[in-house]
């Protein structure tokens, strides 16, 4: 179980992590200043970072109140602060 846990916390933050680099990218190329586009693409993610995180607490809060015990294990696991927390 733990490295299934790894694989989808590992999955999620490349795929944002790409998505706010890309964004970054993406201004810079426009002519702006190194900080200038790391602002602007944070500024054009965060909102979306944040509505997908909403999403994944709803879902995981959803799994961890179902009655098979391998969804509870994820949606448990999942939103525990020491699995975020570990190495």
């Amino acid at each position: 179980m733990p490295s299934l846990m790894f694989c989808v916390r590992f999955g999620l933050s490349m795929d944002y992590e790409v998505f706010l680099l890309s964004r970054i990218v993406e201004e810079h190329r426009r002519g702006s200043g190194t900080e200038t586009a790391v602002a602007v693409g944070l500024q054009r993610t965060g909102g979306l970072f944040t509505s997908a995180a909403l999403v994944f607490a709803t879902v995981m809060t959803a799994l961890a109140l179902s009655s098979l015990v391998l969804l509870k294990l994820i949606g448990v696991g999942s939103r525990s602060p020491s699995c975020w927390t570990a190495p």
